[in-house]
């Protein structure tokens, strides 16, 4: 049997598990299908077609009705104009209840009788009397659906300091953890906070394209404070300066004056070497197995 992959909300965007049935015919990415599931009708997008697999995929209560046809594409057109307005009323209510909370996007389910909103908030937000109003106005299923900040901005798109499109809200699949680790394995420090942010104010996620080249120079060096063997004698290293491929090495300890700028290739030898661990590796199957470092093979 083989399995979709679906994403059938836009702050899902890892999509969810759906069977083919046998007899429904070939499935292509990005290909616009009814589906339905434990909360109702969605129209989705295809994302991936695999081999079922028992270990991860859970199919049960779903099911694909139809591949979308123009009948289908006209009704979203018309479910997402009427989405906006009830965002607006929504924003409108919350404002009323003076909720502290930033609505971002509002959904209508395919079969209309659900409607979702998405929402950013530092906390806890106590919306019953919110969705209240929403159920008597509306008189549909009503769901607040919180969502990071990250998520924000993929959901509303916008333009990188870069000036190109938001790698969230075009080609990444998955928002990876980026931690202030990759700033200093970048040697990023000087840069400040502000440059090294994305516009949703977190570290951006650039910073991750490079680790897996950053980590195969630095597992060439030996590590700072260690005693190194070198063309000009015996030191101790200072500063890694890994883009230029050199480093500082004190041969006069406890003297300034004592540090030279040296290229790796004079470091004949240093204690250790050897016994470090490896830098953790990839393999290869970053950024959803596209790693850069792929792209020379």
């Amino acid at each position: 049997m083989k399995t979709a992959i679906i994403q059938w909300a836009e702050w899902f965007r890892d999509g969810e598990a759906f069977p083919v049935p046998e007899d429904f015919g070939t499935l292509r990415n990005d290909q616009l299908v009814v589906v339905k599931h434990r909360m109702g009708v969605d129209l989705g997008r295809v994302k991936k077609v695999h081999d079922f697999d028992p270990n991860n995929d859970d199919v049960e209560g779903k099911e694909i009705i139809r591949v979308a046809d123009e009948d289908d594409k006209k009704k979203w057109q018309h479910l997402e104009k009427e989405a906006k307005i009830a965002h607006k009323a929504c924003r409108e209510l919350s404002d009323k209840h003076g909720l502290d909370m930033k609505l971002v996007r509002a959904y209508y389910s395919f079969d209309d009788k659900r409607l979702t909103f998405t929402f950013i908030a530092d906390g806890r937000i106590d919306f019953r009397e919110l969705v209240k109003d929403l159920t008597q106005q509306f008189k549909k299923l009503i769901r607040l659906q919180q969502i990071g900040i990250r998520d924000e901005a993929r959901l509303t798109g916008d333009l990188g300091p870069c000036g190109r499109p938001l790698c969230c809200a075009t080609h990444l699949q998955k928002l990876e953890s980026i931690s202030s680790d990759l700033i200093d394995l970048q040697q990023l420090n000087h840069r400040g906070s502000e440059r090294l942010s994305g516009m949703c104010g977190r570290l951006a996620c650039c910073l991750n394209y490079e680790k897996c080249g950053y980590q195969d120079m630095l597992s060439k060096f030996p590590p700072i404070g260690v005693r190194v063997k070198t063309k000009q004698g015996i030191g101790v290293v200072t500063k890694h300066y890994l883009l230029k491929n050199k480093l500082d090495v004190n041969f006069k300890e406890n003297d300034k004056d004592g540090i030279a700028d040296i290229d790796l290739s004079e470091v004949l030898d240093w204690e250790g070497k050897g016994e470090r661990p490896a830098m953790p590796s990839c393999a290869g199957k970053c950024h959803g197995g596209n790693c850069p470092k792929n792209l020379n093979n």
